[in-house]
């Protein structure tokens, strides 16, 4: 398996980079292939579970290209010493990986001709930039069955299709387990608002929750969960666009609940207009001097 860089799309408003990722069966030559706009852990691990649920199960041996999100580096004596949680990834679905030999170009050649064949097939004279992503996913899929499967392959003189069903029988069945968390996780502040920062818009969490870091997990479905250890205290949409903010029915109200209960001590108190200021605000920052910080590393003399 291996990426492949495809040029531009516009995504969600923006103009992006385009990455292919495709993965090979060795006996058959059938394909998955499928676009994204990065190519971080999140889509790397997401895509390989595509790619699993789109044959129906787990090759017994996967050979990977060295990228920085399977291979974390190599030992003294060329050991491979794997990404922590690419390791957690092949663990949970069994397989055996193996890396490619550095500058040897032919251990990767079922993955390279697969590309060039896409590129000088699927997306010869098609305009990426007038699709969206998901529009482009469901063109190319319908490519690989109707076309790709269906093409006798240069190296085996057979059509891929023809050579599945022997191949098929080795694969490991996926059986009712869940698929492997891919989601995004990271840490976030909940401000005195009751809110957090995610991806430069601003999410509703439970007020009592303010001034704790919690965490936060974006899934493949476009979920944007927060969580106090196990629970779940909010789910929202991912927002479109950066800037947004992200509230639920009452959130406001809550915040003020609870600013009276913190303030009259469980009496009602009103929420005046320099209270809701000092309530709804971020926390007063001392300004200081450019050069008082390069005293403090040395940088300047003091008093200088």
């Amino acid at each position: 398996m291996g990426w492949a860089s495809c040029g531009r799309i516009w995504h969600k408003g923006r103009l992006r980079s385009l990455s292919v990722f495709i993965m090979t069966l060795g006996y058959s030559r059938r394909q998955y292939v499928e676009f994204t706009v990065s190519q971080d852990m999140e889509s790397f691990l997401r895509c390989q579970v595509n790619a699993f649920r789109y044959f129906g199960g787990i090759p017994t041996e996967m050979l990977y290209d060295n990228l920085k999100t399977a291979v974390q580096r190599r030992g003294p004596s060329d050991e491979v010493v794997w990404n922590r949680r690419f390791r957690d990834f092949a663990d949970y679905y069994g397989f055996l990986a193996r890396a490619c030999r550095p500058y040897r170009a032919q251990t990767k050649g079922k993955v390279e001709n697969g590309v060039r064949y896409l590129k000088g097939n699927f997306l010869l004279g098609l305009d990426v930039t007038a699709m969206i992503l998901e529009e482009l996913n469901q063109e190319a899929l319908r490519w690989v069955r109707q076309t790709a499967d269906l093409r006798i392959h240069g190296t085996t003189h057979e059509r891929p299709i023809d050579r599945w069903p022997a191949e098929s029988e080795a694969l490991t069945p996926l059986g009712r387990r869940p698929d492997y968390d891919t989601s995004y996780v990271c840490h976030r502040l909940v401000s005195r608002e009751g809110y957090l920062c995610y991806r430069g818009s601003r999410y509703a969490a439970p007020p009592e929750h303010a001034g704790r870091p919690l965490m936060v997990k974006e899934s493949a479905d476009g979920r944007v969960r927060v969580y106090v250890g196990d629970r779940c205290v909010a789910d929202h949409s991912l927002a479109e666009k950066a800037g947004s903010v992200v509230t639920v029915p009452g959130h406001v109200e809550a915040v003020r609940a609870l600013a009276r209960a913190k303030s009259g001590n469980g009496k009602a108190v009103s929420m005046t207009k320099e209270r809701a200021q000092h309530w709804f605000s971020w926390p007063d920052v001392q300004v200081r001097s450019l050069a008082a910080y390069d005293e403090a590393l040395g940088l300047a003399p003091a008093g200088g």
